[in-house]
């Protein structure tokens, strides 16, 4: 990130003035701004390349100081921006992705020691797939403690409240009929255990938002509709079994959110089904998202079956790719949505809902083969 350690005391010398000005690539009046990390990081570095050329004994005809960095890194990106504004020229400064310089070496030799390097800091699917893995576990981890220590409450109060397991703990989230999805994180199970009502009343039955949301509402319907009949997705798919929402995909190219991920047993094991939740008919950024959702389920199945297993307390065996399905609103008229099948040339089942009363109703689209 080009930031310096806290306690650096690596502090400005005079001699960084005189080789800026024997260098003459900088903006008159840009020291300041130079002085201030994360550019003071790449001045000190420049500067460091521009002692060596002017050196007065050991001059040099050529060079430059070049800044590789992967090319997903938006810090350095960021920097490398704020540095060029303070220079006049850059002949001396020369920025390289890693990406580039990796895939040049393959290119052009083959190098056993340039392929570990892709390996471990390139191949970002590496990098992804096992911190998925290692984040899917923590959370099985806390959904076995949800499950061993909340279970009685779960099951009295399924109607009005879930509690939803994380990677650093669990979330009590509200149920509510026009306060949905109100409630608070734990990293313990004392304090419900303790007192519950005081907590829910806190937490999730508080003032409502001022404005509820069609996706919120619809996800806490289908939640407590969930919990209230065996966990069974009654409204959709009595099939389906209801494990989580809200399950985050960690990735270093930004967090995502699945809405509800559901199982359906199967004669030989069992396959994941994801549910997309949606208040908007936006169906090229719907396919979008459920492929990429589909392929983070289908690449970690043994992982998310440990997930299962610790949630529902049985062994779960995934043997088939996930279910992909998708909630939005209805286009107007009843009967099958217009867009079905578009939905379904691409392997997805839609499901389109209207709002009654203070539920939902459904039209659910043909079952796909």
């Amino acid at each position: 990130d080009l930031l310096p350690p806290k306690d650096s005391k690596d502090s400005y010398r005079p001699r960084y003035s005189e080789v800026a000005a024997q260098m003459g690539c900088f903006q008159e009046g840009a020291e300041p701004a130079l002085r201030i990390p994360p550019v003071e990081q790449l001045w000190r570095d420049h500067l460091l390349a521009g002692a060596i050329l002017i050196h007065s004994e050991q001059p040099h005809d050529e060079g430059y100081f070049v800044l590789v960095h992967p090319e997903i890194n938006e810090a350095c990106t960021q920097a490398v921006a704020s540095y060029r504004a303070c220079l006049s020229n850059d002949d001396t400064f020369k920025v390289w992705t890693l990406d580039a310089v990796v895939e040049a070496l393959l290119e052009h030799a083959d190098y056993d020691w340039a392929w570990t390097i892709r390996d471990r800091y390139v191949d970002f699917y590496r990098v992804d797939h096992a911190y998925q893995d290692h984040y899917v576990a923590q959370t099985t981890a806390s959904a076995r403690t949800v499950r061993i220590e909340l279970s009685d409450i779960q099951a009295r109060e399924g109607h009005r409240v879930w509690f939803r397991p994380s990677s650093s703990g669990f979330a009590m989230v509200g149920l509510l009929p026009g306060k949905p999805q109100l409630g608070t994180s734990y990293d313990s199970t004392n304090r419900l255990r303790g007192d519950f009502e005081a907590e829910f009343a806190v937490h999730c039955d508080g003032p409502g938002p001022k404005r509820v949301t069609p996706e919120k509402a619809l996800q806490s319907f289908l939640v407590s509709s969930a919990l209230a009949n065996g966990r069974q997705l009654e409204s959709i798919d009595e099939s389906l079994v209801f494990l989580t929402d809200e399950l985050v995909i960690p990735s270093i190219y930004g967090d995502q959110r699945l809405d509800v991920l559901a199982l359906r047993r199967l004669p030989d094991g069992a396959r994941l089904a994801l549910v997309e939740l949606k208040s908007e008919r936006a169906l090229t950024e719907l396919l979008r998202q459920t492929r990429i959702y589909a392929e983070f389920l289908d690449n970690h199945r043994d992982a998310l079956a440990g997930l299962a297993s610790a949630i529902l307390g049985e062994d779960i065996l995934i043997t088939e790719p996930c279910e992909r399905w998708v909630i939005w609103p209805s286009a107007g008229s009843p009967g099958p949505d217009p867009r079905t099948k578009d939905f379904a040339d691409a392997g997805v089942r839609v499901v389109s809902y209207r709002i009654v009363n203070d539920g939902f109703g459904f039209d659910i689209g043909p079952e796909l083969r």
